[in-house]
């Protein structure tokens, strides 16, 4: 008897059997139950079949040998498929909108012949999107699929789903991207200037994003007053000169992302 996980090959062996008067064996491997499952012996005549418990549950094999002369009684053995779980990873995963990320889908072993389909839903999709299924190819324990932010931001939740296993789970979030401004100094002298440097929080999306510097109060000037971001850059320059005495607040921002603030004398 053994112990199994689902899905997995099984070997049988047949080979303790044996005859009083040393005649030659034949074989007949037959199953009694399959837990459902529609497995098929690789062979009903070798002394070492395989099958593939491709269903959670319980197998149970009989083998009779055969001498030339009589029948033996039947032997059998129970094969107890476990259930496994998938597993999706990052959990949680964190987006930034318009920005994909990804997914690991996991089995926890080998997907068998054929390969393993796992069917996929997100429970908001306008939050964030998946594809239907994908198939973890045989012989491989899990794939990589992507994830598509929505329209909004938020959270959803991402389900993996696949005969004879667990379901799988994982939370994805989405935010807004972020601005950040950094400057070299926290004051500036009146007419005299400083070099500031913005971040996107996430790659500038395909066609690039501009940033637009302002000061409320007027205090600050900006060179240049829209800072231009190519597509999958991160980071860009900008000076701030002093225009008028007092302290402000300088803004950074671009639609669809979360303005960027930076206080300065």
């Amino acid at each position: 008897n053994q112990s199994v996980p689902a899905p997995a090959s099984v070997s049988l062996d047949g080979s303790g059997s044996s005859d009083a008067d040393g005649d030659p064996l034949t074989y007949a491997w037959s199953f009694s139950s399959r837990a459902g499952s529609t497995a098929a012996l690789s062979s009903l005549t070798a002394v070492s079949p395989t099958f593939f418990a491709d269903v959670a549950g319980t197998y149970v094999v009989q083998l009779i040998v055969f001498d030339g002369f009589a029948y033996s009684s039947p032997a059998t053995v129970t094969v107890t498929a476990g259930v496994k779980t998938i597993t999706l990873k990052p959990d949680p995963l964190n987006l930034s909108t318009n920005t994909p990320g990804s997914l690991t889908v996991s089995l926890g072993s080998l997907a068998g012949p054929g390969g393993q389909i796992v069917f996929l839903d997100s429970s908001n999709g306008t939050i964030a999107s998946i594809q239907a299924n994908v198939t973890v190819p045989e012989g491989l324990a899990g794939v990589n699929v992507q994830v598509m932010p929505g329209s909004g931001s938020g959270s959803t939740t991402i389900t993996a789903i696949a005969s004879g296993f667990t379901p799988g789970f994982a939370q994805v979030n989405v935010t807004p991207p972020v601005v950040t401004v950094a400057l070299s100094a926290g004051t500036i002298g009146l007419t005299r200037t400083i070099n500031g440097t913005l971040t996107l929080s996430s790659p500038a999306p395909a066609g690039g994003v501009s940033v637009t510097l302002s000061d409320p109060a007027g205090f600050v000037t900006f060179q240049p007053a829209a800072v231009a971001f190519a597509a999958g850059a991160t980071s860009a320059t900008f000076t701030a000169t002093g225009a008028a005495i007092g302290s402000t607040t300088i803004l950074a921002g671009a639609p669809g992302y979360n303005t960027g603030m930076a206080s300065v004398t």
